[in-house]
């Protein structure tokens, strides 16, 4: 079960925090073994930034989804079993 969000942040929308004077985004990504895994931070503004303004800029990050075929295969182009060379299988 999760803790509760600070009072500062509740009205902030899923992932967004008050940190050091700015408004952060940390998108949740999963979960790796016993791990949370949590992508880059994204500063989306001051902190007496307007909340509309805040909810505009989370939804148009939030609507964005890692995990598109692009992603899938700039991973597979990353990876060495890409780099290897081809198999000859004709006989």
């Amino acid at each position: 079960m999760g803790r509760k969000r600070k009072k500062g942040n509740e009205h902030l929308p899923r992932g967004v925090y008050r940190q050091k004077g700015r408004v952060v985004y940390k998108p949740y990504l999963g979960r790796a073994g016993n791990r949370t895994i949590f992508g880059n931070e994204i500063v989306l503004g001051p902190v007496n930034m307007p909340l509309s303004k805040v909810h505009e800029a989370y939804e148009a990050l939030s609507k964005k989804t890692p995990f598109t075929i692009g992603w899938l295969l700039n991973e597979y182009k990353k990876s060495g079993q890409f780099k290897k060379e081809p198999v000859n299988n004709s006989v």
